[in-house]
């Protein structure tokens, strides 16, 4: 019984053990949370000096009109009145054609993408001048052609061709924070009119066009290798990505009934370090637990009596890789990142076994072990969609391999091995043995 409670005793530190090792490894995803909040920050700070993600809204013609009216006071008088406004009117075809170059920019140990290029913008708009009727005065020899867009995207000013007239541009602010409006006045006519510009731009993070022509074509030329398609109404009709960049075109030929919808792409990192990480501490338990089994597999079978202090100190060599391997991969290419971490954890355990035991099968058997998980590890960071299904046979081989090396261990009578103590006594020597045969 005495024998039993020791063992009983022991197991329950190992347990205490693996609950301290899981709160350090929170702690070590607390600190990974720090540094992704760090780079978002920086991040933001590069993508605002770049002018943020370029967004080009509406572009529509914009007839001047005055609406007299009359009302009556409340002394019972008639009064006129007399309202000032535009009358909007959308074009009838617009077709993009975008080129776009990026580059790195860096902010400490960060870097994002910035983007700048051109996007050559043909209009072709189809207006029917209203009548001067019901106390309506239109004036079309005053009409503005605008192109709504974001703030700070504009690298030099540009020149409208309206009419194949060329036009100066105004700058105007809008009522909006975000937007801006390129504005540039004309004498409209009845029927078809006409505006060519080239628009020089910068930004980051994503490039988006708005769909307000009742037919619409956006085509656009990279080099950016991974772009993100899927957070816009439309995925592009025609798509090809290459290691030199990515071409994209859209075809819309009907007016988008929803109204505000767009099309675009986003500048997406192909290798978050972060999310990486984030998945691989997920894992973090099957560091501890694993290494765990197999010592105290060693314990039962091989007459080797560990201390918990080996195993405290075996185990915080585990959770270290996490640590190495999200300051290495902010750095170092994360692959790289990985193999040195992985390495370095690795080999520290089980040399530390080997030494403490004296014996280097036991180390080899330890280093084959975390050769296999840091394997198994990788494979599933890379293949994110079939992770879950990989974590699951791995933790089920696990299990099953356990029960099988166990199955006659007679667990109600075993006791921990413990190793003689050269000092003592032969008489003082206690007849240890497993209970249950292997």
């Amino acid at each position: 019984m005495k024998k039993n409670s020791r063992t009983t005793g022991k197991l329950i530190f190992i347990g205490l053990v693996i609950g301290v090792l899981l709160i350090a490894n929170l702690l070590i995803g607390g600190k990974l949370n720090d540094r992704e909040y760090e780079k978002q920050k920086a991040v933001a700070q590069i993508s605002q000096a770049a002018g943020g993600s370029f967004s080009l809204g509406e572009i529509y013609v914009a007839i001047p009109y005055t609406h007299t009216y009359s009302v009556v006071s409340t002394d019972g008088k008639e009064v006129e009145c007399v309202e000032n406004s535009v009358k909007k009117i959308p074009a009838l075809s617009i077709d993009y054609k975008t080129k776009i170059n990026t580059q790195m920019r860096t902010l400490g140990i960060y870097s994002s993408p910035v983007f700048n290029g051109t996007v050559d913008i043909n209009c072709v708009f189809d207006i029917s001048i209203p009548k001067n009727e019901d106390g309506y005065k239109y004036f079309p020899e005053k009409a503005t052609m605008e192109i709504v867009l974001s703030e700070k995207s504009l690298v030099s000013k540009p020149v409208f061709l309206v009419n194949n007239s060329k036009q100066e541009v105004s700058y105007l602010v809008s009522d909006s924070y975000y937007y801006n409006i390129l504005s540039s006045t004309f004498h409209c006519y009845e029927g078809k009119n006409t505006l060519d510009t080239i628009l020089e731009i910068r930004g980051a993070e994503a490039f988006k066009v708005m769909l307000t022509s009742s037919e619409s074509k956006v085509s656009v030329e990279s080099d950016w290798i991974s772009p993100g398609f899927s957070n816009y109404d439309y995925l592009p009709d025609v798509y090809d990505i290459t290691d030199q960049g990515f071409s994209a075109s859209w075809n819309l030929p009907f007016c988008s009934p929803e109204g505000k919808n767009y099309v675009g792409f986003d500048l997406v990192q192909t290798v978050d370090i972060y999310k990486m990480v984030h998945r691989a501490i997920s894992y973090g338990f099957l560091f501890i637990i694993v290494p765990f089994i197999v010592l105290f597999l060693f314990d039962v079978f091989m007459k080797i009596n560990f201390h918990p202090l080996h195993y405290l100190l075996s185990g915080a060599a585990s959770v270290i890789f996490f640590l190495l391997l999200l300051s290495f991969s902010e750095h170092i290419n994360f692959t790289l990142a990985y193999v040195i971490s992985s390495l370095a954890s690795g080999i520290l355990v089980s040399f530390y076994v080997a030494s403490v035991t004296n014996r280097v099968f036991v180390g080899f058997s330890m280093l084959g072990v975390f050769a296999l998980m840091y394997i198994y590890l990788y494979f599933s960071l890379q293949s994110e969609d079939y992770a879950l299904l990989i974590g699951s046979l791995f933790v089920f081989t696990i299990l099953a391999c356990v029960m099988f090396i166990t199955r006659k261990v007679d667990w109600n009578n075993l006791v921990i091995f413990q190793r003689k103590d050269k000092n003592q006594d032969d008489s003082s020597k206690e007849n240890i043995t497993c209970k249950g045969e292997f």
